[in-house]
């Protein structure tokens, strides 16, 4: 496996490093001792430099896990060039160094990373003068300290690859001084400046073999000279393309079947990838069929780089899971051979114990007269003179020559003793006690058959304890690897709800509602879509809240999800600080609207509510505090089929008891309707004074301006809105230009329309078969918190929202039998505590029936 840059990886890695050129670095990080992660922004734009000494340099997308409290050198570092533009990339020479300068003029640094050997990071000033290393070390070759207060040298670098390729004497030289036998490539590479895949490359383009051995493949003379050179002119080609222009990125890796594990079905998970090589340049030795490893491309290099160093620890942690599933699983197999031969051996007990019973009984007076004449020989001679005896009369008497053994000193005998009915069958040698007759002899071996199967019953359900111990003990070992591999994974990007309050309904739909006044209107105007719905709460300062409707054609949400996005509302608002409950409403997206009528004028983050508003039942102030959980892929499929059935059998019951509700009212308001019109005659007038009604309910209720956190009218407002008076105001189509340079948008475009398949994959629980990805914090409605197995109840108090998410989590880990996965995952929680507590309401006060225990406890 590749473990560091190569001279041409970095040529490659430079042209994506060269697109940033001119961002403003916004601050440095440290992820350890050795790599660090640079920042840089620019308007509607961001990217992440992390370069680790000695190893790698490259843009990353990934959110890696940084120290909580940056290192000396880092501070170094952001005094240094914090706020200062990138404003050249380049190698220094053709060595393994990178070069990034920071500022112009006398104001400029330069990060210098050294990525041979042992690496290093050195920042210098605009002279090269040394403000701060990494690891000070002494050029021994040279002669030159490299220190602090030292000037980085520059002229120690190799500045042409032509300078160090060998000549054709050399090469003619090379392979004569070399021993017979001895591989080509690896004696080459010592002696080149290039690396071993770019070799490979040169010798798959020429037609030599990858495993030529000098003086066998390939002659030490002339010839295999000049084929060496040819090869060596053909990297040195593709080593200059690679400098001259950007390349793709390529990932070689091999694919581990995951055979002996999951019960012998292979087939059940994917095979697992093992990434091998990372190179910028489509190498034809791994297109080769004879190849096994297969080829992954990404657009740039920087994209595989980031790829492979990021999946590597995760890797090798799922060959750690492979090799502690294939043991366990070799284990569980010994436990299950061991018991079934102990119970097989048991049935054949009880087979050959009950034949031998019977072979007695269907042998009932030979079996007599053998014990008449033992007993005879034991009264009248020695134990000794038995044996001779019986061999003297065996001629005369057929009994005795069924007698096979002798064991006087246990009071037995053996004799064999064959099937009368079946005398083709072989004989069975049968232990008689010479002390019970023939009928005591065959009980007794009926006994033992008994025995034998109350003993193999006992046998079959120890086994099947034992194998549930060893099936769990197994499991056990399984999670314990699954958990040093979660505490590998990389701290995860957040989704583009996140920035919201949000919250998963308990039909399923994603609802979200907005932190502060500028969020509410960036919800509404970028966020709402076709279909949605718009919930609020009748007092000023209430959070807009939207329901993404996962039914597009306008279909209104259940009526169980519009009741918990008002609680919402109604909870995120100034009710929630005063105690008292308020009515809540819900419109439809194209009832919502930025223009004002003629004269008027809108704050920010208030909106135009036209036609009628939808009241909800009024709701009590309880919200909820509790963990959901990302899915992969397999798991999230068997949760949204087991989803689908339900609700196709949920479905058909609901079918069939809507029809018999619809045939009782149909049944109750013909009741009605013939008795009133027997009562007063007036029924048709009264039907259409209500229909008026309705269409007046419709038509005439009078526009209503919501206004909402933090958006009162200031006076500057209030004159602006004088002044504007005779201006038109905006059109809808207009309102999305406002707010359209949010510097976190990227890819959010993209997601949002993968929304439904992201809230598909998180779940409040899970089954014990499920790979969890990661853990969400999510502040909700209390009703709609009812499936999950981590929550407690959040209703206003005096704790502040710090104090109640520490308690919260405390209370979780209290909880009995957590998995290996739901301990790490938790553990991972503590470090993100100031982004959750965002999620609360400013004061609360925390319940819960496990916290109540342990206050009894206490």
């Amino acid at each position: 496996m590749k473990t560091k840059f190569a001279t041409f990886d970095l040529c490659a890695v430079l042209h994506d490093l060269r697109k940033f050129v001119g961002m403003r670095v916004v601050n440095v990080y440290d992820i350890n001792s050795k790599t660090y992660l640079i920042k840089l922004q620019r308007p509607n734009e961001k990217a992440f430099i992390l370069f680790e000494s000695g190893i790698r340099i490259h843009i990353t997308t990934y959110d890696w896990p940084k120290a909580t409290f940056p290192s000396g050198f880092s501070m170094k570092f952001r005094k240094h060039i914090n706020t200062r533009r990138l404003t050249a990339v380049s190698q220094v020479g053709v060595d393994r160094i990178v070069d990034m300068q920071f500022g112009d003029g006398d104001r400029t640094c330069h990060v210098i990373v050294e990525l041979y050997d042992r690496g290093n990071v050195i920042l210098t000033d605009h002279n090269y003068q040394i403000l701060n290393i990494l690891r000070p070390r002494t050029d021994h070759d040279a002669d030159v300290r490299i220190s602090v207060r030292e000037r980085y040298p520059l002229e120690l670098a190799r500045q042409s690859i032509n300078d160090f390729l060998p000549s054709s004497e050399n090469i003619l030289l090379f392979l004569q001084n070399a021993q017979e036998g001895e591989m080509l490539r690896k004696a080459l590479v010592r002696h080149v400046p290039f690396g071993a895949l770019l070799i490979d490359h040169a010798f798959t383009v020429l037609g030599i073999p990858l495993n030529s051995q000098v003086g066998v493949n390939l002659p030490a003379s002339e010839a295999g000279a000049q084929l060496v050179e040819n090869a060596l002119v053909e990297a040195a080609r593709v080593s200059s393309e690679i400098e001259q222009r950007p390349f793709g990125g390529f990932i070689a890796y091999e694919e581990v079947s995951r055979e002996g594990t999951n019960n012998g079905n292979a087939d059940a998970r994917p095979a697992i990838q093992t990434y091998k090589e990372y190179y910028p340049f489509d190498f034809l030795q791994f297109r080769s069929p004879e190849q096994p490893l297969r080829v992954l491309e990404f657009e740039t290099f920087s994209e595989a780089v980031d790829k492979f160093y990021s999946s590597i620890e995760t890797q090798k942690a799922e060959h750690r899971i492979l090799g502690a599933e294939r043991e366990a699983e070799k284990k569980l197999e010994n436990v299950r051979r061991d018991h079934g031969n102990r119970i097989q051996a048991l049935a054949e007990v009880q087979q050959i114990q009950e034949h031998r019973a019977e072979l007695i009984l269907l042998n009932r007076e030979l079996v007599e007269k053998a014990l008449y004449f033992l007993r005879i020989a034991i009264a009248n001679m020695s134990w000794t003179d038995i044996e001779p005896w019986l061999k003297a009369v065996a001629d005369e008497q057929p009994v005795v020559r069924r007698i096979t053994k002798l064991q006087l000193d246990s009071n037995r005998f053996t004799m064999r003793l064959g099937d009368p009915e079946n005398p083709d069958g072989p004989p069975l040698n049968v232990d008689i006690d010479i002390g019970l007759n023939a009928d005591q002899n065959a009980r007794r071996f009926f006994t033992e058959r008994k025995a034998a199967n109350i003993k193999q019953h006992k046998t079959v359900a120890a086994s099947k304890t034992a194998i549930k111990s060893a099936q769990k003990q197994a499991k056990n070992k399984v999670n314990q690897m699954k958990t040093k591999k979660m505490s590998t994974i990389r701290a995860r990007k957040s989704y583009w709800f996140e920035k919201f309050h949000w919250f998963i309904s308990s039909d399923r739909f994603l609802v979200l509602a907005g932190r502060d006044a500028q969020q509410n209107e960036l919800l509404v105007k970028r966020y709402m879509r076709s279909g949605d719905i718009y919930v609020h709460a009748e007092i000023q300062g209430a959070a807009s809240v939207v329901i993404r409707n996962r039914d597009r054609s306008g279909i209104e949400p259940p009526p169980r999800t519009l009741n918990e996005a008002g609680t919402m509302a109604v909870c995120f608002s100034s009710a929630w600080d005063a105690g008292v409950s308020v009515n809540a409403w819900w419109v439809r997206h194209d009832q919502v609207s930025r223009t004002a009528p003629t004269g008027e004028y809108i704050p920010a983050g208030a909106f135009m509510i036209r036609g009628k508003r939808n009241f909800l039942p009024s709701c009590q102030l309880q919200l909820g505090f509790g963990l959901m959980f990302k899915l992969d892929d397999e798991s999230a499929a068997r949760h949204r089929q087991r989803r689908m059935e339900l609700e196709n059998d949920l479905g058909s019951q609901d079918e069939n008891s809507m029809r018999e509700e619809l045939r009782k009212e149909e049944a109750e308001r013909e009741s009605a309707t013939s008795s009133n019109r027997e009562e007063d005659g007036e029924g048709c007038d009264v039907d259409d004074d209500q229909d008026g009604e309705e269409d007046q309910d419709e038509e005439d209720f009078p526009d209503v301006q919501v206004r909402l956190a933090n958006a009162a009218l200031t006076s500057s407002e209030m004159k602006k809105s004088a002044d504007d008076a005779s201006i038109p105001q905006q059109n809808a189509e207009n309102e999305k230009d406002e707010g359209s340079d949010d510097d976190e948008e990227g890819d959010e475009g993209v997601e949002m329309d993968q929304d439904e398949a992201i809230t598909d994959s998180i779940v409040a629980r899970f089954e014990d078969d499920d790979q969890l990805l990661l853990s969400l914090p999510v502040c909700a409605p209390y009703t709609a918190m009812q499936r999950f197995k981590f929550k407690v109840k959040l209703t206003p108090g005096t704790f502040k929202r710090g104090k109640a998410v520490k308690q919260a989590l405390e209370l979780f880990n209290r909880v009995k039998s957590l998995s290996p996965a739901e301990i790490a995952l938790l553990k991972s929680l503590t470090g993100e505590l100031e982004r959750i507590t965002q999620l609360l309401p400013a004061k609360v006060r925390v319940s819960a029936p496990a916290m109540n225990a342990v206050k009894r406890h206490k």
